[in-house]
């Protein structure tokens, strides 16, 4: 019987190291996949653009892991809605979220596959600390839209100053 036990310990520890690691590879490819989506190439070609943040955080830019936290980040591709809280970091170290907002219109069972609509970027945000958020882009299409709340944020100087 005890030489039952241990098999049945052994083939349950295999088990959970198999899962672990499915779990992982799982995870990493969803990772991958999310960021390489149109939304996120084109957020991040927008932000490479900005200079203000791009001096502060450097080239070339990391994206590091997306949460799975939905409050966060939610994509729903059939419906045409993506939200994500994407971190940043550049050469110069200091990390950064950006917020992207993106849209394109819903896909339905009469919409051929080589017709899918193409995503656009609605609004972007950075921040850079808790206390540093400020909207850098909305689409042109947006700029009158009253769910869209907009302010003109100085930036301020100790922002930008080195910290040791």
């Amino acid at each position: 019987m005890s030489r039952f036990l241990e098999l049945a310990v052994a083939s349950a520890g295999c088990f959970g190291v198999s899962f672990v690691g499915f779990q992982v590879y799982k995870r990493k490819n969803e990772q991958v996949a999310i960021k390489s989506e149109p939304y996120v190439s084109q957020a991040l070609g927008i932000l490479q653009g900005y200079n203000v943040v791009m001096d502060r955080l450097g080239s070339p830019l990391t994206l590091h892991n997306i949460s799975r936290d939905p409050s966060e980040n939610s994509v729903d591709p059939l419906a045409g809605n993506a939200k994500l809280k994407i971190p940043v970091s550049g050469s110069k170290g200091p990390s950064a979220f950006l917020y992207l907002w993106a849209t394109r219109p819903p896909i339905t069972t009469e919409t051929p596959k080589n017709e899918i609509p193409e995503w656009k970027i609605n609004q972007l945000d950075i921040e850079l600390g808790p206390e540093y958020r400020w909207t850098f882009y909305i689409h042109k299409d947006h700029m009158k839209d009253d769910k869209l709340k907009v302010s003109n944020v100085d930036i301020p100087e100790k922002l930008w100053e080195e910290t040791s």
